[in-house]
C-alpha cells in the first residue's frame, strides 16, 4: 500500500485507512478522501462544498450527494464532528475530522470574520466551563463546542464581516487556556 503524507505530515493514507477500518466503515476512495481533506484542515471547520471543491482538485471525482452521504457516515461513526454556523447568509453545517486520541467533546475558537480556528483541549477548562453550566442548570453534554469571538487581527481592521481575512489554525496549550478562561 502507498504510504501518502498530507501537507502536515500528520496523517498518511494507512492512518486513514486504520481509522475507518476501526470504525467499521469499508475504506472508498471517496471516505479515505474526505477523511484526508478533513484531517489536513483540523481543526478548521469545513462545509461540504469546500470538501467538494478540494477532492475534485485533487482528481478524486465524486458528486454533491456522495460528499453529503460521507460526512455523515464519518459524524455517525465518530470521525467527523458537524456543527451549525449561521452567517450573514443563514445557517450552514461545517465539519471538523476528530483527532486521534482526543474527543468530540473538545472546542475551538473561531473568528468569525477570517475563520482563524484554535483547538482547545485543556480537560482543566473544560471541566470549568462544565462546572459554570452545571451551576445554571444545563449540561455541555459532551458535544463539540465553538466559541465564535474576533481575532486581534480582524478587530483592529476598519473592514466588517465574514470572510475578511486569510484562516489559519493553531492549538491552545493547556497552559494558556487559564488565561483564556480568565480573560472570558
Amino acid at each position: 500500500m502507498n504510504e501518502s503524507n498530507t501537507k502536515n505530515g500528520a496523517t498518511t493514507k494507512g492512518t486513514v485507512l486504520s481509522r475507518l477500518r476501526a470504525v467499521r466503515l469499508r475504506p472508498t476512495i471517496a471516505r479515505i478522501g474526505v477523511l484526508q481533506v478533513l484531517e489536513m484542515q483540523a481543526p478548521k471547520h469545513l462545509d461540504a462544498e469546500t470538501v467538494f471543491r478540494d477532492l475534485i482538485g485533487r482528481g478524486v471525482h465524486l458528486s454533491h450527494g456522495t460528499t453529503y452521504r460521507v460526512l455523515k457516515d464519518l459524524v455517525s461513526r465518530g470521525l467527523a464532528t458537524q456543527e451549525w454556523r449561521t452567517g450573514l447568509s443563514g445557517s450552514k453545517a461545517v465539519y471538523c475530522a476528530v483527532r486521534q486520541g482526543s474527543s468530540a467533546s473538545d472546542f475551538c475558537i473561531v473568528c468569525k470574520r477570517c475563520d482563524n480556528t484554535m483547538a482547545i483541549t485543556d480537560s482543566a477548562l473544560r471541566e470549568q466551563l462544565q462546572q459554570l453550566v452545571l451551576r445554571q442548570g444545563l449540561s455541555l453534554a459532551l458535544q463539540p463546542m465553538t466559541i465564535l469571538a474576533d481575532c486581534t487581527r480582524c478587530s483592529n481592521r476598519s473592514t466588517s464581516g465574514f470572510g475578511s481575512g486569510r484562516a489559519r489554525n493553531c492549538v491552545l496549550e493547556p497552559s494558556e487556556a487559564g488565561a483564556l478562561l480568565e480573560a472570558l
